[in-house]
């Protein structure tokens, strides 16, 4: 399902094609507002959508690749950040791949940077499909791209998009015949990884079950409704977040440090691959001692960085449709469950879900004070399970 490209156009705030659009936008601190078609700025047609995906990615789950899979998402965000190290991007992770949407004038760099996306995923053992489409193909094609900020934290804001171009572009990518005037190949691979880290053990859920949830609503006043139940049901917020401070705790083994080891320094010897390895234990056995006894440094409140952390969490998120990850007991689930059934059989909603007892983190650090995100996803398959479970229905649908 989709929200009609005509509702999101209406009453949106034009903003002049430029490298300051997304910074411009204003924030808003509500859920409600993902819902709000009056809330969205249609992305400039001279901007650039910029959309991943693991190909494969199911096999490559039965492969035990899930955290892999979220890693190389999550630093091919890092990476096309970093070549445009002056200007706000819109971005979402989406757990098997991601999308961030960029300003004209950086072809070139951005293509050696996706290329090495690319190669560093071979490294992972996983093929990386990437796409560079220009705004333009999506709006003649009848498409629309609406850009709003959800304000998570006083430090994090929050891409979230609208209108079914970005969701088109996801389609763009995965066909065979439509993605080849738009598939990333060929480049001298070059990007900076700088700010990616995966130092964290995955944090069982503290009420039983973590659960990735996909719904996609026939009207923008259906997102709200779901989520006004969600909160009936939980108790808000608070209560289903799947991070709590007093959880978090560090990876330690090379084995559980070897997806940023390699992301890092895939392209460096064996020697420095190890002097990283001693570099992540040590910044760990540091930050915990920091951590621990609240230290409180000119750059960093470390006795705040944990409850910053679950702050500046990225577990909620929209993208032509609402994405969640949250902590639940079983019962909970039922009843999320069954709402969400009722409202599918009555043709308001279509949704996915996967039920694991974890969540997996992977973080996107600018500065240890404040500026750090944390992408969220269901330890064992989250979001990219849950969006088999929506095609699924789709393909019984369609019968």
């Amino acid at each position: 399902m989709n929200i009609p490209p005509d509702s999101i156009v209406q009453d949106v705030v034009i903003i002049a094609q430029s490298a300051t659009f997304y910074q411009q936008l204003p924030s808003y601190d509500d859920l409600d507002h993902l819902a709000k078609q009056g809330h969205y700025a249609t992305l400039p047609a001279d901007w650039l959508v910029v959309i991943s995906d693991v190909k494969g990615s199911t096999e490559a789950l039965l492969r035990g690749k899930y955290k892999d899979i979220n890693a190389i998402a999550v630093a091919m965000i890092v990476a096309v950040r970093n070549c445009f190290t002056d200007t706000a991007l819109p971005f979402v992770f989406g757990g098997d791949g991601a999308t961030i949407c960029v300003p004209p004038g950086n072809e070139e760099l951005l293509r050696q940077c996706l290329t090495s996306c690319q190669q560093r995923a071979i490294s992972l053992h996983l093929e990386l499909r990437v796409a560079l489409i220009p705004a333009t193909t999506l709006y003649a094609a009848g498409q629309t791209i609406g850009v709003s900020k959800l304000k998570v934290s006083p430090h994090y804001q929050q891409a979230c998009f609208s209108g079914g171009g970005i969701r088109y572009a996801e389609k763009i990518l995965k066909d065979p015949v439509l993605n080849q005037a738009f598939l990333i190949e060929g480049a001298q691979p070059n990007a900076d990884y700088s700010g990616f880290e995966c130092r964290w053990s995955n944090v069982t859920s503290r009420h039983g079950e973590t659960l990735s949830l996909i719904i996609e609503a026939s009207s923008p006043q259906q997102y709200e409704q779901v989520l006004q139940h969600l909160q009936q049901i939980t108790g808000g917020r608070e209560h289903y977040h799947p991070i709590a401070s007093e959880q978090l705790s560090f990876a330690w083994s090379p084995a559980r440090l070897a997806t940023e080891i390699n992301i890092r320094t895939e392209t460096k010897p064996l020697s420095s691959r190890c002097k990283y390895y001693l570099h992540l234990v040590l910044m760990n056995l540091v930050g915990g001692w920091l951590m621990s006894r609240k230290v409180k440094t000119d750059a960093t409140n470390w006795g705040a960085y944990k409850q910053d952390f679950v702050a500046n969490c990225d577990f909620i998120k929209f993208e032509d449709g609402l994405k969640m990850c949250i902590s639940c007991t079983s019962a909970q689930r039922e009843a999320i469950m069954e709402y969400l059934s009722s409202q599918e059989q009555a043709g308001r909603i279509s949704f996915g879900v996967h039920v694991s007892g974890a969540a997996l983190i992977t973080c996107m650090i600018t500065a240890y004070q404040s500026e750090h995100i944390h992408f969220i996803d269901g330890a064992d398959g989250g979001y990219s399970l849950a969006a088999l479970d929506l095609k699924k229905k789709r393909g019984m649908q369609g019968k």
